[in-house]
């Protein structure tokens, strides 16, 4: 059963991006369960996914990345316009503006844009819902993250949705 495992990622995908938004959706997905819970993010999340971030800015320099400057300079500028302190975009807590940056470490440029867009629109939808978790004016944002990845994630065609649905299948 194992061996049809490889089959499930679609074979043009970079093994970066494979691997980056993989341990992304799943730190984010223990990430939005506490959050959920409790509208807290431990530190420990905060400094893995700053840590990946400097890793994956690391990678991009010594693979001699075209127009890295841009891109990271974008990854910046749009982390602190969606940070509660100046809040242009969003008004979110430090840990929702890391992990947002961290999942934007991994992508190319225009994906940066399309998630962010994505972050947007999943955020409409899921603000009245969420607000039954949250306190006040505040509620738990790691699910938008989270739930923006997933869908970032179908649109990039990154998972061959059949193959991996035979797959789960198959132990059934």
């Amino acid at each position: 059963m194992l061996e049809n495992l490889p089959s499930i990622l679609a074979p043009e995908v970079s093994l970066k991006l494979v691997y980056g938004l993989g341990f992304m959706f799943f730190t984010l997905l223990v990430a939005s369960v506490s959050d959920l819970r409790k509208m807290v993010i431990k530190a420990e999340f905060l400094t893995m996914w700053t840590a990946f971030a400097i890793l994956m800015f690391l990678y991009d320099y010594y693979t001699g990345m075209e127009f890295i400057w841009i891109k990271w300079l974008l990854i910046i500028v749009l982390g602190l316009f969606s940070w509660k302190g100046v809040g242009k975009i969003f008004s979110l807590a430090r840990a929702d503006v890391v992990a947002i940056s961290a999942v934007c470490s991994v992508l190319e440029i225009p994906y940066i844009v399309v998630f962010y867009i994505i972050l947007l629109l999943v955020n409409q939808v899921g603000l009245y819902p969420l607000k039954i978790f949250g306190k006040k004016d505040k509620y738990p944002f790691m699910p938008v993250i989270w739930f923006s990845l997933l869908l970032l994630i179908a649109l990039l065609g990154i998972i061959e949705w059949k193959n991996l649905w035979d797959f789960v299948t198959g132990f059934i």
